[in-house]
């Protein structure tokens, strides 16, 4: 069921992350502060869904039996089993590499931005861009990558591209 609607949850994750900074680029128009509420009231929406999938999964309320495990399960697994280990260096390196991108990129904007709405909507579009990108690359590349490449060359392919990606920043501001 979950292998199911997984390519549905990535696109609405993905459409969302793409509607979301139109409204930063509108910053302002509508305001930093009303922005902020309206993302805040959006949480409220999260949690009643949570709550409604919840109550209707047998996973949660008792009628499926599932192991119990302690807080240092994950842990555990990580140190155990060495290809979970390398699937967790090989998501965790580029998303250090991404904030050590973004943190530069802001030091860049804050410097050419005097307003706050303008440097808002400058983000705004960086951000879009890269979940647009995301996107269609999810929806057209990922298993064309694999099926070409493999699978362990098409994981090693993340932290080889945005180590890249740093490098270029960094020589290049």
């Amino acid at each position: 069921s979950a292998k199911r609607v997984y390519p549905i949850i990535i696109a609405g994750a993905q459409i969302g992350a793409i509607l979301g900074p139109e409204l930063a680029k509108r910053s302002g128009a509508i305001g930093i502060s009303n922005i902020i509420l309206l993302m805040g009231g959006t949480l409220f929406i999260a949690i009643g869904l949570v709550k409604h999938i919840v109550s209707r999964s047998t996973i949660f309320n008792g009628s499926e039996k599932t192991r119990v495990t302690g807080p240092l399960e994950g842990l555990r697994l990580l140190v155990t089993h060495p290809y979970l280990m390398g699937l967790f260096v090989l998501s965790s390196v580029p998303e250090i590499i991404n904030i050590l991108l973004e943190y530069r990129f802001l030091l860049i904007a804050d410097q050419s931005f005097g307003a706050l709405e303008s440097m808002t909507e400058f983000i705004a579009w960086g951000i879009q861009l890269t979940n647009i990108t995301t996107l269609f690359i999810a929806i057209l590349g990922t298993g064309v990558v694999i099926r070409k490449l493999g699978l362990t060359a098409s994981l090693l392919l993340q932290p080889l591209i945005a180590g890249t990606v740093l490098l270029y920043a960094m020589l290049f501001p």
